[in-house]
């Protein structure tokens, strides 16, 4: 058999420490970017003491002295368990989805720009009532405090991306209408039909998509305008479910065992 030279054990043993050390390090980075169990954060704006405990389960207790301290709050806890999931979704909303991913992320950004979901979220927080704009801006502050409390180390994630940019109430409210277009699930059939409306009549698009004889009654009739604009939305819409997929119809099913219910049959809400 033959014998290793010296050098080489050396230079493999060598090797070896480094990436050990590497190992060791990056694993100290991402230990220290974990939130910590417990903690105290000073979080601007508050009118009083805030307390927040969690659960054998992970969820947050907040016990707050007025409903503003609790949205604060609630920021701060979301921040610490989501950040870069809100992160991910605000950039997403808003068109700004390439500047993470690169080019890949360029057909998504400008499906989004074309749906105007933030410039929607711009518009709206002005005619809000203030003390909804407060509350919004109470959650933001909490959020701002995790982000000041731990900069890059606010989630594993930002130890690559960089920290992310301060929370603000638009964010907030372009979180609920991507929310709104995620559970809007026939969408695509609407702009289908208003692009056939121009070309078929009303009796042939009812073959392909038959009428709900429960749904409500529209506010207004359709304003054939828009058919040319929706032909444009339609032919941006393949690259939306590339990226994400939509759920076909909303989603949080719940299934609850027999011994949790009246009847002591299994449950699904």
């Amino acid at each position: 058999m033959r014998r290793v030279p010296r050098l080489l054990r050396r230079t493999l043993l060598g090797l070896g420490m480094v990436l050990l050390l590497v190992a060791a390090a990056v694993s100290g980075v991402l230990w220290l970017s974990l939130p910590r169990a417990r903690q105290q954060a000073v979080i601007p704006g508050l009118g009083g003491p805030v307390d927040i405990r969690f659960d054998a389960d992970g969820i947050p207790w907040v016990h707050a002295g007025s409903p503003q301290d609790a949205a604060a709050a609630l920021g701060f806890v979301h921040a610490r368990d989501r950040l870069f999931q809100m992160e991910l979704m605000r950039r997403l909303a808003s068109g700004r989805l390439a500047e993470l991913v690169g080019s890949a992320g360029l057909p998504m950004d400008r499906y989004m720009r074309t749906l105007g979901l933030r410039r929607g979220a711009e518009a709206d927080l002005p005619v809000l009532p203030a003390p909804t704009r407060g509350m919004l801006e109470a959650y933001s502050r909490g959020v701002n405090a995790w982000i000041a409390t731990r900069g890059r180390l606010a989630a594993p994630e930002f130890l690559i991306f960089g920290p992310p940019e301060p929370w603000t109430a638009v964010d907030c409210l372009l979180w609920g209408k991507t929310m709104g277009l995620w559970l809007s699930d026939n969408y695509r059939t609407e702009l289908s039909r208003l692009s056939l409306a121009g070309r078929l009549p009303a009796a042939r698009i009812d073959e392909l998509w038959p009428p709900d004889g429960q749904a409500g009654r529209p506010d207004a009739a359709l304003d054939m305008r828009y058919a040319g604009i929706a032909g444009e939305l339609v032919r941006l819409l393949p690259h939306f479910p590339a990226a994400y997929t939509l759920p076909p119809t909303a989603s949080n099913e719940w299934a609850v065992d027999g011994r949790h219910t009246a009847t002591g049959a299994p449950l699904l809400a």
